[in-house]
């Protein structure tokens, strides 16, 4: 069986093996495995490199094991700084996605080879924070997590002058609510205080520490504060062209294609794929021989891989729109720092539940590259 996708990590496995994940346009995040890969005379590990567009060949009982590996467009170069960006954003999939699960990933594969483009072509650090913030609130979104960034927890639109606290269960919430909220809380600990020091036993120890819970919570929501206009520019930048599971659905010619591979359809993450017009007029995909990343070359390949799950090839299909951050660049320096901030701190508020303790060693390294430039 052939795959399509990027290698997102690897590591040695063993006497000579290499272990590593693998985003495929067909089946998601695979856990695969490459038997003498670091020796010497080997010809696949060498083909197995990051940011490079690869079709690969599994085999074994339980289709884990490469045998064949075909370069279907050379390796991105970056820069060091955006290197660990990018391998940020490999690390956030293989840590949050299951593996072997059986579901199509071309929205989620979309995001990535955005991201990917969006990292090589980013000449400044605001650039690649942006390129960054946009793919985890996708994925956020893709994975069902992210709360409406338009729409307050009760179903309104919101405001751009007005101020929201997040609660994670509900979603935002005006600050004028949350202080009220907060002072009610208060005024509930204290009764419940008084009332302890006069009849220990007539009060609920659990009661009092459930509130005292509450208040900090209440309070350490107050120090993320999301302006409603900038809520309302994330998801314009972020999100609005970004599909959620909830919307996505599965076309008759990938149906057609998975039943042919006798795929478990009732696990699949249902897609839907929309190709625009220059994809649809391609009649023959060739490749240039460089030593250099071409981005015609990613392309070209994802448009012939994504061509072989299309049969009506004279569709008429709506121009796609293109990523622009065109929003974010009538902000003047202060607003464009705040929204940076705020955009980070409400992505980060979600990856950390997803993540829980382990760490993201791609932005630790990141982060001791930066001090490092600073302290020459």
């Amino acid at each position: 069986m052939w795959y399509t996708g990027f290698v997102l990590y690897r590591e040695d496995y063993g006497n000579n093996t290499v272990r590593l994940f693998f985003l495929s346009l067909e089946k998601g995040l695979l856990h695969l495995y490459c038997k003498g890969a670091n020796s010497k005379s080997s010809k696949l590990g060498p083909a197995l490199q990051y940011f490079s567009l690869l079709k690969i060949q599994v085999a074994g009982k339980l289709l884990n094991y490469i045998n064949k590996v075909e370069i279907e467009s050379l390796a991105i170069r970056y820069p060091l700084e955006q290197f660990y960006c990018a391998c940020y954003v490999n690390e956030l999939i293989f840590k949050l996605l299951p593996t072997n699960d059986n579901y199509e990933s071309f929205a989620l594969f979309n995001f990535y080879k955005n991201a990917l483009l969006g990292l090589f072509y980013a000449n400044s650090t605001q650039e690649q924070s942006l390129v960054l913030r946009k793919f985890e609130f996708e994925l956020l979104n893709y994975l069902g997590m992210l709360p409406l960034l338009n729409q307050d927890y009760a179903g309104l639109e919101l405001e751009d002058h007005q101020n929201y606290f997040l609660i994670q269960e509900q979603g935002f919430i005006k600050s004028q609510e949350i202080n009220l909220l907060n002072q009610e809380l208060t005024k509930q600990e204290l009764s419940l205080r008084q009332q302890w020091e006069q009849d220990p036993d007539s009060v609920d120890p659990l009661a009092l520490q459930y509130l005292e819970y509450q208040q900090q919570q209440f309070q350490y929501q107050q120090e993320l504060t999301f302006a409603g206009k900038n809520l309302k520019l994330m998801h314009e930048i972020f999100l609005e062209e970004a599909p959620s599971q909830g919307q996505i659905k599965i076309n008759p010619q990938t149906q057609e294609q998975l039943q042919l591979n006798a795929s478990n359809l009732a696990s699949l993450l249902q897609v839907k794929i929309s190709l625009d017009q220059k994809q649809q007029v391609v009649k023959q995909t060739t490749y240039k021989v460089n030593n250099s990343f071409d981005e015609q070359d990613l392309q070209q390949a994802l448009e012939a891989k994504i061509k072989e799950f299309k049969k009506e090839k004279e569709q008429v299909v709506p121009e796609r729109k293109t990523d622009s951050f065109s929003g974010f660049e009538a902000l003047t320096n202060e607003q464009k720092k705040i929204f940076l901030q705020q955009s980070a701190n409400l992505s980060k508020i979600y990856l950390s539940v997803l993540l829980g303790t382990r760490p993201i060693l791609a932005r630790e390294k990141l982060l001791e590259y930066k001090r490092l430039m600073q302290s020459l």
